[in-house]
């Protein structure tokens, strides 16, 4: 049973997460949920979240195949590496990983976007990044608190 409910409350979150994409562009909603089952150590959720998440983002966007790849990739490498400096469930640790996304989002999209020649505007881009590294910890706040239930204290961790 608690397998079920798992597999539904993501699947839920997940929905949610399209849906809140499609409100605000250029905003990853699901990347707080992949960091908040990487710090739950559930290594084969994890990985299933993350393919699951890259098919999403891959079938959304209008750039070319492999850029979701990349973007969840370097998610997890960011987790990963990051985990050795900091306590991976801080809230240092999450504005140095929304910093970090802020910034690989940037790179990323003006990288893949010179790559098919497409004209991106930089002040948009750089607006995305920022909100981007912005609403990162605002949003694995939330999501850790949807997840662990309201009696425990998110920052605490």
């Amino acid at each position: 049973m608690a397998f079920v409910r798992n597999a539904v409350w993501w699947v839920v979150f997940s929905a949610f997460g399209v849906m809140a994409q499609a409100a605000l562009p250029g905003v990853d909603f699901l990347v707080p949920g992949l960091v908040v089952s990487l710090q739950e150590e559930r290594w084969n959720q994890s990985l299933w979240l993350a393919l699951a998440f890259t098919l999403i983002q891959e079938g959304s966007g209008n750039l070319q195949f492999g850029s979701g790849l990349v973007w969840y990739g370097a998610v997890m490498c960011l987790f990963f590496v990051g985990r050795w400096l900091l306590e991976a469930k801080s809230i240092t640790f999450i504005i140095v990983l929304g910093a970090g996304l802020g910034l690989w989002h940037y790179l990323l999209v003006k990288w893949t976007a010179f790559l098919q020649e497409l004209v991106i505007s930089d002040p948009l881009l750089i607006r995305e990044s920022c909100i981007m590294a912005v609403m990162f910890p605002l949003l694995w706040m939330f999501v850790s608190w949807l997840r662990k239930g309201r009696d425990r204290d998110v920052l605490a961790a």
